[in-house]
């Protein structure tokens, strides 16, 4: 934990998540403890979701999770799983370029409009997010949201529209190696967008 946090702190802005988080590939993807290991994500099939204002969510004996905003669900985090992969070897806080068509082929949905705005969708509720995560010793702890912000018209270097979406760079400390489950990326596509 002490390497991978030197590594982060290190004093080139050019940290990236991997350097946190090694071990991390396609096929198995890191996720923090904190936010898999609690009801930050539900599994509610109802068609209209919750709106909460600053919930303690059942977590962990050892974190602290408090939550405002729209009801996450699986599907959320699958998304959410998807982006930061994208990023793990980009610059911490730096943009992420993607088309839907790229995302929706790696969460493995079904290619319909209906896929598209589903990750839209999400992506929005993502951004306006308000989590705050913290060990109950209180030496790690992470305030803010999932997305820094996004665009659904964004241009990349060869002149295509794509897709953009911005992580917080302070979010990257939640995936040190100790405080992280490895995800196996076939199994987690098998619960699909439902």
């Amino acid at each position: 934990t002490q390497e991978a946090l030197g590594r982060l702190n290190a004093p080139s802005s050019q940290s990236v998540l991997q350097l946190a988080f090694p071990q991390w590939d396609d096929d198995y993807r890191g996720v923090p403890n904190s936010i898999v290991r609690g009801g930050l994500f539900t599994a509610s099939l109802t068609p209209k979701r919750r709106d909460i204002r600053d919930e303690k969510i059942a977590s962990l004996s050892n974190y602290e999770v408090l939550y405002r905003g729209e009801e996450l669900r699986q599907n959320d985090l699958s998304v959410w799983l998807a982006i930061v992969n994208l990023g793990r070897g980009r610059p911490l806080g730096d943009v992420i370029q993607f088309t839907g068509y790229r995302l929706i082929k790696d969460l493995k949905w079904r290619m319909h409009t209906e896929s598209y705005q589903l990750i839209k969708d999400s992506i929005e509720r993502l951004k306006f997010t308000s989590v705050k995560l913290s060990m109950l010793d209180k030496r790690s702890q992470y305030a803010g949201a999932l997305i820094r912000d996004y665009s659904f018209e964004d241009i990349d270097e060869r002149g295509n529209t794509c897709w953009m979406v911005r992580l917080e760079e302070t979010i990257a400390k939640l995936f040190l190696s100790d405080t992280t489950t490895l995800i196996e990326w076939e199994e987690r596509c098998k619960i699909n967008k439902r």
